[in-house]
Parts: structure tokens; sequence; C-alpha cells
């Protein structure tokens, strides 16, 4: 039968169960991966925080090099899963190393304590003296009793029964109890939880649990401490190796040297001693467990946002790194403070000794500037520290830091004329709860009725933003997917750069935001406009503005220079006004300058409208709403095309007027009546422009005896650019009114018999006074003949107004007052300006049986009247009067066709 040894029967899996586990200095593959895909992240989060604001060429070369980084970084992830599929060798190899080390402790371990056994035989020798024992040897050949030191190192006392263990244990928690209520010296926050099987359980709240015992009853018996654990719930694997078994050991190794010590009756007390001790290492230990927190916080989302430097009791944090204007400090620093008050005579009473208790703690201390500070409320500019918990304290302080940047942002946009100087309403700070790691406070800023931007600050990075809000106005979500506005970007770069340009740097947006508006609805309403004119620095000094700011040009277009100005004031928000801008000679430049400005109601011309083109008077209490912040800033685009007619407007009536002024000829701004000898009063029927009375006399430079002395001009609907127009009433001296309609004499003219009134219309709005000086030569010839035709009054010889119209007069007459046979049609010839106006007489018989017995006398009149130029009405009266010696002489000339003659 075949022999085998033991050894050869184990198993490999046996033996690799054996060997002990080495797995110090490792790191976990989930943590690198986690390390890598945060680091990933975070350069994935700048390309998309810093490509909006570049340049085409500067986002390809940014894209390109963050391409290179990710492909880096994915490469060092694929070489360490690669690596890890061997790593199960290493492991194994580095465990048998670990035998090899403590096979060779144990070697060392044999080989010391056979060195010691060397040491103590000597003195275990017996005396040469002992006959007792050499007789029992040379008798017996062995010993009958051992030396005492062979006897108290190797042989085994006899075990205690279970009625002596009961008995010492009950008289050691009798002896714990005494000692603890009468002799020693307890720290006053130290508890005793229990005393039971010879030990007593004490605690220090949120610190330490501890297990002593005593050595006897008297009270220079010295103390053991069996067993003790920290009160934090961190997890030991988690920490780093020299704050779990050997960082324990070396506390059990102090509190030894501390209970083994000889102390004088000076001395603190054994337990007091303890507890300080104790008490310290607990929080340096939660001191490092912070710093632990802080170097995971910094692996994953923190990141470079975050600094901090662990030292002796000291613990400084850095947050928001890279903005130095923004980033706070905060210190955990261990301090021993002594007791004071009440709880100082408590603690002397419960120790029994008059001296001075201590109590350590970890301060917080939270580091800001004063002018952030000053924002801060009393009771939240300190910081405890509630829990083990470094992330929830740098959170609390970073939340009330974004706390007090949003309240010091609030108060400069309030003080700022422009934003919130009199316009309460916006600018309001918002809280944003349950918002995980995103901001908790922002600014939501109400730039114009369209535009609201929220102002936030990044709670881990510190990075100031700005991003405009929809129509869910506490909705805020940031990720990567959403798309940054350029210029909002630029705007949070100026103010990360400078918080004292906050105020400055939104109301420029704000200016933009006014501006872009205006411009699209100036593009709706198809008008040009311009943004910028380069005028003289101080021109809106001179203009009285010092704290204006232009929006808008809207030139007029039909009138050059001129141009509608949109303006923002302070004050009164958005502003109107019509300036002329002409060029200027400076200094050998050619320079643009304001030589004339009228200043526009904003508030009274939004207070018209025009509905079924009429325009109209809305009541203010409808035109805006009071309690309305935006009322001042507000325009529509109705109001804003009302504006650019009533400039048009304005500006046609100031050519008028100054066309009055270089002919000499007094007028008013009021509703003229023509038919008055005075200047008229009263209001214009237009409820935003006056019309003009004119003295007709010097306007005119003939025939002003036809006219009567003051006569009115309005330019009617001119909020119509199609129908805008000049519109002259003026009355003539008739010596009679006929009973007839109202007569459109042409295009341009109305004529109303029965009131004498003209009514003379010109679409050419600056030209109307020429145009209607031409054509009042017509005019008054056509009076004249009717003037004439009143003033007759031959016996036998009656005249009739048969027809009347623009081109010609017709006449009827006859011998009888009933019965009129006979016309004479009186046509005008339309003149150019700079030549005599002619005529063209017709004569006939209105029946076709009767003969025409005028031919002979025709050609003589039209010449005479066509030769005189200064008394026209004789001229009338003579042809009247042959007409009438010819139908009473016997011997006439009858004619049967009628003649016509040039």
């Amino acid at each position: 039968m075949s022999h085998q040894s033991p050894e050869a029967r184990v198993s490999l899996e046996q033996l690799l169960q054996e060997l002990p586990l080495e797995d110090g200095g490792l790191v976990p593959l989930g943590l690198i991966v986690e390390r890598i895909t945060n680091t990933a992240y975070q350069v994935i989060q700048s390309l998309s925080d810093t490509l909006p604001s570049l340049s085409s060429d500067a986002k390809r070369a940014k894209i390109f090099t963050t391409a290179l980084e990710l492909r880096r970084l994915f490469v060092k992830l694929l070489v360490i899963v690669r690596w890890t599929k061997d790593a199960k060798l290493l492991h194994r190899a580095r465990n048998v190393v670990a035998l090899l080390v403590e096979q060779q402790w144990a070697h060392e371990d044999a080989f010391s304590g056979l060195t010691q056994v060397r040491k103590i035989l000597p003195n275990a020798r017996m005396s040469d003296a002992d006959f007792v024992t050499a007789i029992d040897v040379l008798c017996t050949g062995t010993y009958q009793r051992l030396p005492a030191s062979i006897k108290d190192s190797t042989v085994t006392p006899t075990p205690l029964n279970n009625e002596e263990a009961r008995s010492i244990m009950a008289n050691l928690d009798r002896t714990l109890r005494a000692r603890l209520a009468w002799t020693e010296s307890i720290p006053m926050k130290l508890r005793l939880q229990r005393i039971a099987d010879g030990k007593a359980y004490m605690e220090m709240p949120g610190l330490y649990d501890m297990c002593l015992t005593v050595q006897g009853p008297e009270k220079q018996d010295r103390w053991w401490l069996l067993d003790f654990h920290f009160a934090d719930q961190v997890d030991e694997d988690e920490q780093e190796p020299t704050w779990t078994e050997a960082y324990l050991d070396r506390i059990y190794e102090k509190a030894e040297a501390m209970f083994s010590s000889e102390t004088s009756e000076d001395d603190e007390p054994a337990l007091m001693r303890l507890h300080h001790m104790l008490e310290q290492e607990a929080l340096q230990r939660q001191l490092h467990i912070m710093h632990r927190q802080l170097q995971r916080m910094s692996s994953s989302n923190w990141g470079r946002h975050i600094s901090f430097t662990l030292k002796e009791h000291v613990l400084d944090i850095t947050y928001w790194n890279g903005h130095s204007e923004l980033q706070g400090h905060i210190t955990l620093q261990l301090e021993s403070l002594p007791l004071q008050g009440p709880n100082r005579v408590l603690s002397e009473i419960m120790s029994g000794t008059n001296a001075a208790a201590k109590q350590n703690r970890i301060h917080v201390q939270w580091h800001l500037e004063d002018e952030v500070r000053a924002h801060v409320p009393r009771d939240d500019q300190t910081c405890a520290l509630d829990r083990l918990d470094i992330e929830a304290l740098v959170l609390l302080c970073i939340r009330r830091h974004s706390h007090a940047l949003m309240k010091r942002f609030e108060a400069e946009i309030g003080r700022f004329e422009g934003l919130g100087a009199g316009n309460p309403g916006l600018c309001r700070l918002c809280t944003h709860k349950d918002n995980g790691y995103g901001p908790q406070y922002s600014l939501h800023l109400q730039l114009t009725e369209t535009v609201r931007i929220m102002l936030y600050i990044s709670t881990i990075s510190g990075r100031i933003g700005l991003k405009l809000l929809e129509a869910h106005p506490n909705e805020m979500t940031l990720s990567l997917s959403q798309s940054q506005n350029a210029a909002l970007q630029q705007m949070a770069d100026r103010i990360q750069a400078n918080l004292s340009c906050v105020a400055d740097t939104i109301f420029a947006f704000r200016m933009q935001c006014l501006t872009k508006n205006l411009q699209l609805k100036m593009a709706w309403l198809g008008l040009p406009c311009s943004a910028s004119i380069s005028l003289r620095s101080d021109e809106f000094s001179r203009m009285g503005l010092q704290k204006g700011h232009p929006l808008l040009y809207v030139p007029l277009g039909i009138l050059p220079g001129y141009h509608l100005l949109l303006y923002f004031e302070a004050k009164q928000h958005l502003g109107m006004a019509l300036v002329l801008i002409a060029s200027e000679m400076e200094n050998g430049k050619t320079m643009q300058a304001i030589s004339s400005v009228k200043w526009l109601n904003k508030t009274h011309l939004s207070q018209f409208s025009v509905q079924d083109l009429t325009l109209v008077n809305t009541p203010a209490d409808l035109a805006s709403d009071p309690h309305d912040s935006f009322t001042k800033e507000r325009i529509h685009t109705e109001e804003l095309e009302l504006a650019f007619h009533y400039s048009v407007a304005t500006v046609v009536y100031s050519h008028l007027e100054e066309q009055l002024r270089l002919k000499l000829v007094p007028f008013v701004l009021l509703d003229g009546k023509s038919h008055a000898t005075t200047p008229p009063t009263g209001k214009s029927p237009d409820p935003l422009l006056p019309s003009l009375c004119i003295q007709a006399c010097k306007l005119l430079t003939s025939y002003q005896d036809l006219i009567k002395p003051n006569m009115s001009l309005q330019l009617c609907e001119w909020w119509l650019p199609l129908r805008r127009r000049v519109v002259m009433h003026f009355k003539v001296d008739l010596k009679e009114c006929y009973d007839l309609e109202s007569l459109q004499l042409s295009d341009r003219l109305n004529f109303d018999p029965r009131s004498g009134v003209f009514t003379f219309t010109c679409y050419e709005a600056t030209a109307c006074l020429t145009k209607f000086q031409q054509i009042w030569q017509q005019i008054a010839r056509f009076c004249l003949l009717l003037n004439s035709l009143s003033s007759w009054n031959a016996p036998n010889f009656f005249l009739t107004l048969h027809s009347l119209t623009w081109q010609q007069v017709e006449i009827a007459y006859g011998e009888k007052e009933c019965d009129h046979p006979y016309f004479l049609r009186v046509k005008f010839n339309m003149a150019e300006p700079l030549e005599q106006p002619r005529y063209i007489l017709e004569c006939g018989v209105l029946r076709s049986a009767m003969s025409n017995p005028h031919q002979h006398i025709v050609r003589n009149l039209e010449r005479s009247l066509n030769a005189d130029t200064t008394d026209t009405e004789s001229i009338w009266f003579a042809m009247f009067q042959v007409s009438t010696n010819t139908l009473t002489s016997d011997s006439g000339i009858y004619l049967t066709n009628t003649v016509s003659t040039t």
C-alpha cells in the first residue's frame, strides 16, 4: 500500500483560502472610472460654456482640443480596464508575499521567545545549598516542587468557578459605583450609561463611547480602558488605514500610559485627563473624516472649484476657486475654551476641583468680504457644524453667500437710475427649493414687457449666469443641452470680472432690448430706422438730457434731415422727440449736430388711436393701467405709427408757417373762421394739430376785395399717408347766393353757391400756398362774372344763371322775366402761371327754331374782354348793354348758326 503525506492531500483552493488578503494601497476600479467620467464631463461642460462666445476659428480649435483631451481620457480608461484582466494573478502574488512576511515575523517572534527563555533560565537555577531538592533529585530523579519563577511563568492557575466569578464581578460593580459616585471627578457632559459585569459603560454624545474598569476601591488604584469607539457613523473601510486599527491601538497606548503614570494631588483627575484626550482625538478624527470627504468631493462633481488644506488642528476650505471677487473661505479649527457662567460652576461641582474647566470644539469661521457680509443677516454670519457632513456645511455657506450676493445685486440695481429706481417691480429675488445642486436664489429682471432674464450663481462653480426666462418663471433647468445666448454669456463674463458693473451691464442690455423691440416694430411698419448716428458727444447734454440714451432714429423720408428720435431717460423712461439733424463744420471736420428739437408728449399721444380710418380719443383710464410699471416704457406699434405720422404733420405745419413768415402773412394757430373780421378763438377740430387762420388779403396779390379777411388752413387725415392733404377754406364776397347744391368744380376745388365758401384741397402739403396762389386767378374771374351777373338790373332785359362749372359759366337772358331764349356761354381758358388768363365766348339760342342775333358783337366783346385786365366787371356790363341794345334794335342781323370765336 502506497504512503501519501498529509501535505499532498491539501487542495490548491484550501491553500489559497489560507493566504492573507493584501489590499493595502489598492484603488477600486469603480472609483477610477468615476473620476475619469467626471473629468470628461467637466471637459464637455467647459466646452458648452465657452463655445457660444468664440469665433468660428476659435470654435474649431476648441472642439479639436476637446476631442484630443476626451480621446486621451478614454484611452487611459481602456488601458486600465484591460490591465484589470490580469490583476487577479497580481493579487495572488501579493497575498503570497504577505504570507511570507507573516511567516518571517513568526520566525522572528519564536527566535525572540527562545532568547528570552535563555535569559531567564539562569535566574531559575536552584541554589547549591538546597539539600532537600538535591536529595529529591538523587532519590527520585525529578523535582518535587518547581521554582517560583518557573511556576508563575509556566504553570496555569486554577480557573475560577462561576460563583467566584460572579462574586468578583459583583464586587467590581460595587467598587465602580462607589468610586464614580464619591471619589472620582467626572467630566460634566460624560454620561454613565450602565455598570454591568465589572465594567462601566460611558458615553460622550456625538464624540465617543468607552468601557472602563478599575483595579481596586482605593483612589490610588488605577483605571483600565477596556474598549472605546468613536460616535461618528463612518464606515471604517472607507477611511485611511492610519485612522482604523493602527489609530485605535495608539489611542489605547495613550490611555495606558496615562493611567499607569504616577500622579500627584495637584494633577487633573485621571478620568478628566482621559476625557480631554479622547475628546481631542475624536474632534481631530472628525477633521480627518471631513478632509476625506473633501477629497471625494474634489474627485467627483466639485472638481477644481474647491480646494482644501489640512494642518494640525486646522482645516482650511476655499470654494468657488478661480473667481477672486466671489470665492469664500471656511476654516474649521480645534479650540479649547474655558467654560463660562453656569456651565463653569456646574463643572466645578461635578469635578470637585477649582481648576478652570475647558471645552473642546470645532470652531467654524466663515470669511467673507465686508461688502458681501453687510448683506448677510446677523444670525446667518456664523455657521455651526451640526453633523459630520462637510458637503452640507459648504453648501450652507454657499447658499448664504449666494443670497448675500443676490441682495447686493438687488440693492445696486434698485439704486440705479433707469432700472430699479422708480420701478420696484423690475427686480425680484426668488427662492428655488429642492433644486439639488442648482442655484437656490436668483434675481428675476423684467427688462421689458417681453424680455425677462434670470441672474443666478452656480452652486458648485460660483459662475455667474444669465438666462432668458420662458413662460413659466419658476422653472429653472440648467443642462448641457440647453442653448446658450452669446450676448447673455458675455454679460455674465463682464459681471464675473467686475461685480460693481452689474447694474451698468444689465442697463446696457435693457437698452439693447428696447432698441431691438422698436426696430422690429419699425420693420413691421415698413419704416427705415437707425440705431445710432454719429453725433457730437455733448448733443444730448445741450438738449437737456444729461442722462438720456438714444434708442432709435427714424427718418421722416419726405422731409430730409428730420428724424423721430426715440430715447430712454431715467425719470420719464421712454420718450420721443422730433429733431432736425444737420451737418456742421468743426475743426475742419463734418459733424452731425441737432439743430432743432420738438419734444413729443408720449402720454398724450397714447390717448389717441385710429379706428375705422378716424382718429379717436381713448380715455386715460383705458389707455394705460396705472398699476402697470411698464406703462412709461410701453409703446405699441399703432402708437409708434401715429407718432411717426404726427411728426410728419408737425414738420409740414412748420414749413407752412415758415413760408407764411417769409411772405409776411399774419396767422394764428387756431380754428380760423373765414367770415370773421378778427382773428378767431376756439379749438381746432383736430384733437392733436391746430389749424392756421391766415389773413387772406396779405397772402393774395390781386383781387383782395373779393375774399373775406380770414381763411383757414388745416392738415387733414395726416394719420393716413395716402389721404394726407391740406384743406383751405375761404369765403368770397358774392353779391347774391344761389340756391344750388355744392359743386365739385375740379378735383381740388369745391364751391358752395349758397354760402359762397370755397374748399381747396392740395395733396402736396408743403406746396399748398403756391398752388392756391396759382388757382386764385381762375377763382377771381369766376367770382367776378357771378357778381356782374348779380349786379345787372336793366329794365326789359333779364339775366339768369343757367349752369355753372369750373370750365364755363352759362347765362340765359331775354326780354321777358320768365322767358330767356338766348344764352351766353363764357369759357375760362386755363392759362399758365406767367401768362394772362383768357376767355372763350359762345352766344346762341336755347331753342333750335330761333336765330342768333349776336354774331356781329361777339368778336368785339371778346377782344375787349381779353384786352382789359384792370376792370373786368365793366366789360361784363358793357357786354350786357350791347346785348340789350341788340335785342331792342329794329334792324338786327339774325344768324342761324352758333358762332364760336377764339
